[in-house]
């Protein structure tokens, strides 16, 4: 399957319904493209994945597919084998999931705000998560220009370098065990 990936928790702040517009609208626009997404991630708020269930069905919204609580290895695979990663979210203290991508040599595109530009630096395409038109035409861009998706996907192995993934296990273990308390 030819698609892009999202890769959260699923929960308001990541921002998911504005990017299933901006799907629609990137379809809608190229009507000849099987483009997929792949929804992926763990429920945090069973009320918001039910909306957006309902939201796709009530707009006929097509080529979306949900993997839901994802192994480490389906999550490894599906980073592998995706054309890009998206990471809209409104709000992040870190933003783990770029640096997923990064791992995978990915190109992001991601919020302009919060922690995502710290983040990602020169890796990442950015834009506004509020401006579902923004994020469709990033979508574009990277689907349609091949070279420029490149030479994204070609900075992240620098990114990678600037953080151990030790460090990363901890500080994600460290954040679920304070979750869990």
């Amino acid at each position: 399957m030819y698609y892009y990936l999202a890769l959260s928790g699923i929960e308001p702040r990541k921002n998911w319904l504005r990017l299933i517009n901006a799907h629609k609208k990137f379809l809608d626009r190229n009507t000849d493209s099987h483009l997929g997404l792949i929804l992926c991630g763990f429920i945090v708020n069973h009320l918001y994945f039910e909306k957006l269930k309902k939201h796709i069905a009530l707009n006929n919204i097509k080529n979306i597919q949900w993997v839901i609580s994802p192994t480490e290895i389906e999550k490894n695979n599906l980073l592998k084998d995706a054309k890009f990663i998206v990471y809209p979210s409104l709000y992040e203290g870190f933003g783990f999931p770029i640096l997923e991508a990064f791992k995978h040599t990915k190109a992001v595109i991601t919020s302009s705000i919060s922690s995502m530009p710290e983040i990602a630096k020169s890796s990442a395409v950015y834009v506004n998560p509020f401006d579902e038109d923004e994020l469709s035409v990033a979508i574009e861009i990277l689907i349609k220009d091949k070279v420029f998706c490149r030479r994204i996907s070609d900075r992240t192995h620098e990114m990678t370098t600037k953080f151990s993934w030790e460090e990363i296990g901890n500080a994600q273990s460290s954040l679920i065990d304070k979750i869990l308390e």
